[in-house]
């Protein structure tokens, strides 16, 4: 069920009177600390796997159920920490609301003293990215199998509710047997929401695979995310991509 309005604009008038001076207490996570679960701490940090501008993720170890999990934390060294706490923590919501073949499992969330995190199956493969750092293009059955998988996951977001606003080869995991994963769900809102919100003002998306009418739009829809598809499909054959 999609949440009406009132509840979406409820959140974001929260964010926006979020104190934008606080700052985290808690140390930053490192290798080998044990997280989550109360007094039976589950998850043992190993290494980083990679780090954005809003977290960092972590190569975890679930203790309990004994498997390997990709643990991501906000960023401490970050200004504006209380809105972005508040934006990742709706990241692990809509991670909850998605179950789909193609999109990254949320798995559990939680709290180390002030800094939340969000547990997610760990995907064993590349980014769609480094996959076109290492060719000039990729083959053109391997490009449309990626691409309708991609399409696939997409269609199951935009159907309960939710657009990416992220949609770029970084954020695209490939796995054997031509499978993907969808990451990142940072940037995403709601169908119909203000796409710039908060202290920060910023429109979310990367610029090199932004449709040109999502710096104009002040509502989200699911058009711009397509368009994005769209610059993300050129990377996969020769050419550069629609809009610079």
């Amino acid at each position: 069920m999609l949440e009406d309005s009132s509840t979406e604009d409820s959140f974001l008038r929260s964010v926006a009177r979020v104190d934008d001076t606080v700052r985290p207490s808690s140390l930053p996570p490192r290798p080998g600390d044990l997280i989550g679960g109360g007094r039976a701490r589950r998850y043992r940090l190993l290494q980083p796997l990679g780090s954005g501008i809003a977290g960092t993720v972590y190569l975890a170890f679930d203790e309990r159920l004994q498997r390997s999990v990709a643990v991501k934390f906000i960023r401490t060294d970050r200004v504006l920490f209380d809105w972005r706490r508040a934006l990742f923590l709706r990241e692990a919501r809509f991670g909850a609301m998605l179950q789909h073949r193609g999109i990254v499992l949320t798995l559990d969330c939680g709290w180390s003293g002030d800094l939340p995190y969000l547990v997610m199956e760990h995907v064993h493969g590349r980014s769609l990215r480094m996959i076109l750092g290492h060719r000039s293009a990729m083959e053109v059955g391997d490009a449309v199998r990626t691409l309708i998988s991609l399409a696939d996951a997409l269609i199951h977001a935009h159907g309960r509710g939710i657009i990416h606003c992220d949609l770029k080869p970084g954020n695209v995991m490939c796995l054997p047997g031509h499978r993907i994963k969808l990451i990142d769900f940072g940037s995403a809102r709601f169908i119909g929401e203000p796409l710039v919100t908060g202290a920060a003002r910023t429109t979310a998306g990367t610029p090199a695979y932004m449709a040109p009418s999502s710096g104009r739009r002040i509502r989200s829809t699911s058009a711009p995310t397509f368009g994005r598809w769209g610059a993300s499909s050129t990377r996969c054959s020769p050419g550069s991509p629609p809009t610079t």
